[in-house]
């Protein structure tokens, strides 16, 4: 069964999903339960978690010259978070297209260790090795996880 949100059928096959396994509770997809705005879309109600993960999204363009030796960087910066109790992910994107492109996915478990990450000694030797090798300041913004929660 293939689902995809807003198209006709979701309800009925999130139904389906709960008497498949013995769910209680009809889900709540939005207004009138249509799942037609992605604005309203409600978690079902038998969904809960009590700690969402926090996930930044950096985006950086390197210089062209520069793309093995941010990959190196990059790498002991991440491999140096992930020994971190407070992050549970550290993923390191290259584009396809334009491999001077990258995208770095952190996934923390709590606020604080936000703050406990910029203190280490990896991420300051990252921000000072790989500042320069940037073509344009990289950018940031911060996601909040919806699914799945700190059990995976």
């Amino acid at each position: 069964m293939k689902l995809e949100y807003g198209a006709a059928g979701t309800v009925e096959a999130a139904v389906k999903f709960q008497e498949l396994f013995g769910l209680a509770e009809s889900p709540r997809l939005g207004r009138g339960n249509t799942g037609s705005d992605p604005a309203d879309c409600e978690l079902p109600a038998w969904v809960v978690y009590d700690r969402p993960m926090l996930i930044l999204q950096v985006n950086v363009r390197v210089k062209t010259d520069q793309v093995n030796a941010f990959c190196q960087a990059t790498l002991a910066n991440s491999l140096g978070s992930l020994a971190e109790p407070g992050v549970a992910r550290f993923d390191v994107l290259q584009n396809e297209e334009d491999p001077t492109r990258f995208m770095l996915i952190e996934v923390y478990r709590q606020r604080e260790a936000i703050a406990a990450h910029k203190e280490t000694p990896h991420y300051r030797a990252w921000v000072e090795a790989v500042t320069p090798m940037m073509a344009e300041p990289r950018t940031r913004s911060w996601w909040t996880s919806v699914h799945p929660d700190d059990a995976g």
